[in-house]
Order: structure tokens, then C-alpha cells, then sequence
């Protein structure tokens, strides 16, 4: 195996066992991946959503929210800025 085929597995593996959803689509927003936590979170399975629009997911509610953002997919603003605090773990100097 190759240091780049190893990379690639490597990278699989995290996106399979992520507590997190973790959904790729296209621009016109097609699902194209969907990992395991997707599927325990949504409860569509990989082979129901692949090839399917995001908006099955997307609360009726927020739509229009997704539709006005999703554009043709090229964001034309700058992004907001923004900031988290965490916890970080006190390190000695």
C-alpha cells in the first residue's frame, strides 16, 4: 500500500466511525457520501440518500433558509466572522 492509499484509508476510517454526521454532496446539492453516524442521526441509509437531494434532511421549516444560502453554490458575501471559546488544557511554560 502506498503512503497516499494508506492516507486515504486512514481518512475513511475516521469518517466511518465519527459520532458526527458527515454528508458530502455537489454544488447542486446532491448527496454523494453518507457515514454510518449520518445514518443512526437521520435514519436514511447510505444506499436511500446517495444520489438524493439534501433538502430530504432539511426541516420544512428551514428550506427557504437552506435554498437562499445554497445558491448556485458560490458564496458571494465574505463569511461572518466568528469566535468559540474551548477549554484548553493548561500547559506549563
Amino acid at each position: 500500500m502506498t503512503a497516499s492509499e494508506e492516507s486515504n484509508a486512514w481518512l475513511a476510517a475516521i469518517v466511518r466511525s465519527s459520532d458526527d454526521a458527515i454528508i458530502g454532496k455537489t454544488l447542486e446539492g446532491i448527496v454523494t457520501a453518507w457515514n454510518p453516524a449520518a445514518e443512526r442521526i437521520f435514519g436514511y441509509s447510505e444506499a436511500e440518500m446517495i444520489g438524493q437531494s439534501i433538502t430530504r434532511i432539511i426541516p420544512e421549516e428551514r428550506a427557504m433558509a437552506y435554498n437562499t444560502v445554497q445558491g448556485d453554490g458560490r458564496s458571494r458575501h465574505p463569511a461572518a466572522e466568528s469566535s468559540t471559546t474551548n477549554p484548553l488544557k493548561e500547559v506549563d511554560p
